[in-house]
């Protein structure tokens, strides 16, 4: 009688793991999925011209000295912007990761 009771336990058990696998799955992609809705797109073309040092060059040489500040200030703050909408990105995508490998 004890071992009957011992290899219901034992099934009941392993019917909820089962289940708990089965279920989640389910719930990563739904939050996933929200994860990837807070992803930002990047114009890279427009960073890589942020970032070219002969658009710099064309610029400091193009412009008077105090404009040419001016308007390099602008680019190293829009510069930052990018940096920080793909650290963002990249939160988000490290926590999705997060979520398909850690299952509980």
């Amino acid at each position: 009688m004890t071992f009957a009771v011992l290899l219901l336990v034992a099934a009941l058990i392993s019917l909820l793991v089962i289940l708990r696998v089965a279920v989640l799955p389910g719930r990563q992609m739904s939050r996933g999925g929200a994860a990837a809705g807070q992803i930002q797109p990047i114009d890279v073309e427009s960073f890589r011209n942020l970032c070219d040092p002969a658009e710099q060059e064309y610029l400091r040489r193009r412009l008077p000295e105090s404009q040419f500040r001016q308007v390099q200030r602008a680019r190293l703050r829009a510069q930052a912007a990018y940096v920080r909408v793909a650290g963002r990105n990249a939160a988000v995508l490290a926590s999705v990761d997060s979520i398909a490998l850690c299952p509980m």
